[in-house]
């Protein structure tokens, strides 16, 4: 868990968000918490899970993914296509051919 955060973190200062296309997932990264333990005064070791979690987890899991693959030996090239399947979806079936030059 720590180390999806830790990749959220580390990724955050590199992203552009449109404010109001995103407005959803800004504010679900914005209201991302960890639950407390009222019996034992604590911070529990995971988060509170509620509306805005599942948002957020979607953007860690990515964050995730990124990182694992700036670690691999082509990290730099694998990155760059994850970045760009993102932006630019690729038909299932041709490849690297982006799906808007089928319609």
């Amino acid at each position: 868990m720590q180390e999806g955060i830790d990749a959220v973190r580390n990724l955050l200062n590199r992203c552009w968000f449109d404010e109001v296309k995103c407005e959803k997932g800004i504010r679900a990264l914005e209201n991302y918490r960890k639950e407390w333990n009222e019996t034992l005064g604590v911070w529990r070791d995971h988060p509170r899970h509620d509306h805005f979690s599942n948002g957020s987890d979607a953007f860690r899991y990515m964050a995730m993914s990124l990182r694992r693959a700036t670690t691999q030996e082509d990290g730099q090239k694998e990155y760059e296509r994850q970045l760009r399947a993102f932006h630019e979806p690729v038909h299932p079936l041709y490849g690297d051919y982006p799906i808007s030059n089928y319609f």
